[in-house]
C-alpha cells in the first residue's frame, strides 16, 4: 500500500498550520456550504483566507480531473456499436417500440444515469465562490483571480450539462440513417472535447490563484501530482501558465467553430427528416381515385409504421369506396379493421385474407371459411402474399401440411385455429390484409 497521503490528509496538513489566537467569538462567521468558519480579525484572518482558498481550489481541481475520468470511462466507442434504431417515433412508433428495447438505446440511457451519479460523487463546489470572494475582499486581497476561477468552474458545469443533454438526445432518437448516427457520434465527441478544454482552462486559472497566495504550499505539488488528465501536474510560474492558456484558448475557439458547424448540420438534418415525414404522409394519403390494391397497400403500410388509428381509418375508407361495386369489400373492411387492432396479440405482422372459396374445395372441406386470415402454411410464417406464394410453391403436392389461421368471432375478437390439409389446389381466393 502506498504511503503517500491522500487528498484529505494533504488538505489537513495545509490547514493545520493556521494558528488562530484570541477570542474566536469576536471574529467573523462565514458559511461555506454546510461548514461555518469562524475567522479572527486581521492579520491572521488574511492567512486563514489564503489557506481556505487553497483548500477549495485544490479540491475543485481534483474533482475536475476525476470527472474527466468518469466521462472517458462512460462514453467510449462501444456506446455506439450498431445503429441507434430505425426511424423517429412520429414516423414509425411501432418500430420505435422495438427499438426502445434495443441494446444501444438501453446502453445510452443507462450511461446518462450512471454518469450523472458518478459526477455527483465528485461535485464542483461552486457555492463556495461568493463567501471566498467576500473573505478575500474584506481581507484587502485581490479577489479577481478567485472570481475568475469560479466563473470558469460554472462554465465547466454548463458544458457538462450540455454533454449529458446530447447523450440523452441520442438515446431518445432513432434512425436507420448512417448520417444521423455519425452526427450524434460527432456531437458527443465534440462535447467531450469541450468539457476537457474548459476543465483545462479552469485548472490553469486555479494554478494562478495558488501562485498568487504567496504562502507555503509544499504539499500542493503532491496533490497536483495525483492528477491523471489535467496538465500540468505541478505548480508552474505565471509565464508558463499563460503559455498553456494561450494553447487552450485557441483550442476553445476551434471547438466553438466546430460546434456551430455541427449545430447547423443538425438543423439541416432535422429539416430533411421533416420533409421526408411530409412526403411519407402524402404517399399514404387515401384518395377516391385509388385502386383497391393501392388503398390496401397504404393501410398495411400505416399499420406497419405503428400508426394504428390511421390504418383502421384507411381500411374503413376501403369499405366506403368499394362496397358499391364489390360485394366482398364490406366484410374485408370490417375484418381488416379488427385485425389491425388485434394482430399484435397473436405475434403476427400480417397475413392473407380469404375472400372467396370454391364449393367442395380442399380448404372448405378442411373447415376453412371466407373471412379467415392465413398466418402460417406448411411451417412458413405468412406475412403477405409473397410468403404465401413461396409456401404454396415449396410444398409437395399431396403431402399433408398444417395451415394456421385467425377467425373473427361475432364479438369482433379473433381466435387462432390450425388444420391439416392435403397440399394442392386449395380452391380459395386470397388478398393481402
Amino acid at each position: 500500500m502506498s504511503n503517500q497521503p491522500n487528498a484529505e490528509q494533504i488538505l489537513q496538513n495545509i490547514f493545520q498550520n493556521v494558528k488562530v489566537g484570541g477570542d474566536l467569538t469576536t471574529g467573523d462567521i462565514t458559511q461555506i456550504g454546510s461548514l461555518f468558519v469562524v475567522t479572527p480579525d486581521n492579520p491572521k484572518k488574511i492567512e486563514f483566507a489564503k489557506k481556505l482558498v487553497a483548500i477549495e481550489v485544490l479540491s475543485n481541481i481534483s474533482n475536475l480531473d476525476a470527472r474527466i475520468g468518469f466521462v472517458e470511462e462512460s462514453l467510449t466507442e462501444d456506446t455506439f456499436q450498431g445503429q441507434l434504431a430505425i426511424v423517429r417515433n412520429k414516423i414509425a412508433p411501432a418500430l420505435e417500440q422495438t427499438a426502445s428495447s434495443s441494446y444501444n438505446r438501453l446502453i445510452l440511457q443507462q450511461t446518462v444515469a450512471s454518469l450523472r451519479q458518478a459526477l455527483n460523487s465528485r461535485p464542483l463546489k461552486i457555492e463556495s465562490a461568493t463567501p471566498l470572494v467576500n473573505i478575500f475582499t474584506e481581507s484587502a486581497l485581490n479577489a479577481e483571480l478567485v472570481r475568475y476561477f469560479y466563473n470558469h468552474l460554472i462554465d465547466v458545469q454548463d458544458v457538462t450539462e450540455s454533454l449529458l443533454r446530447v447523450v440523452s438526445d441520442a438515446a431518445s432518437s432513432n434512425f436507420d440513417n448512417e448520417t444521423m448516427l455519425n452526427y450524434y457520434k460527432h456531437r458527443i465527441s465534440l462535447e467531450i472535447n469541450r468539457l476537457k478544454n474548459r476543465s483545462e482552462i479552469t485548472h490553469l486559472s486555479g494554478l494562478r490563484v495558488l501562485n498568487s497566495l504567496d504562502i507555503n504550499l509544499s504539499d500542493v505539488n503532491i496533490e497536483l501530482g495525483t492528477l491523471i488528465y489535467l496538465q500540468p501536474h505541478q505548480l508552474v510560474n505565471d509565464i508558463e501558465i499563460e503559455t498553456f492558456l494561450e494553447k487552450s484558448i485557441r483550442k476553445a475557439e476551434q471547438l466553438l467553430s466546430e460546434r456551430q458547424s455541427l449545430l447547423t448540420e443538425g438543423k439541416e438534418l432535422l429539416s430533411k427528416a421533416l420533409q421526408e415525414y411530409e412526403d411519407i404522409n402524402k404517399l399514404l394519403e387515401i384518395k377516391a381515385t385509388d385502386t383497391w390494391s393501392e388503398v390496401v397497400g397504404k393501410a398495411i403500410s400505416l399499420r406497419q409504421l405503428g400508426r394504428t388509428t390511421e390504418a383502421v381509418a384507411a381500411f374503413y375508407r376501403y369499405g366506403e369506396i368499394f362496397s358499391a361495386t364489390d360485394p366482398t369489400a364490406k366484410r374485408y373492411s370490417q375484418t381488416a379493421q379488427q385485425f389491425t387492432t388485434q394482430h399484435q396479440n397473436f405475434g403476427v405482422q400480417g397475413g392473407v385474407y380469404i375472400y372467396e372459396m370454391v364449393d367442395g374445395g380442399k380448404a372448405m372441406l378442411a373447415g376453412i371459411a371466407v373471412g379467415d386470415i392465413v398466418i402460417d402454411y406448411a411451417g412458413r410464417s405468412i406475412k403477405g402474399m409473397d410468403d404465401l406464394v413461396c409456401a404454396l410453391r415449396d410444398a409437395l403436392t399431396g403431402e399433408l401440411v398444417r395451415i394456421t389461421y385467425l377467425r373473427m368471432q361475432d364479438d369482433g375478437n379473433f381466435i387462432r385455429k390450425t388444420q391439416t390439409i392435403v397440399h394442392g389446389v386449395l380452391g380459395v381466393g386470397f388478398v393481402p390484409i
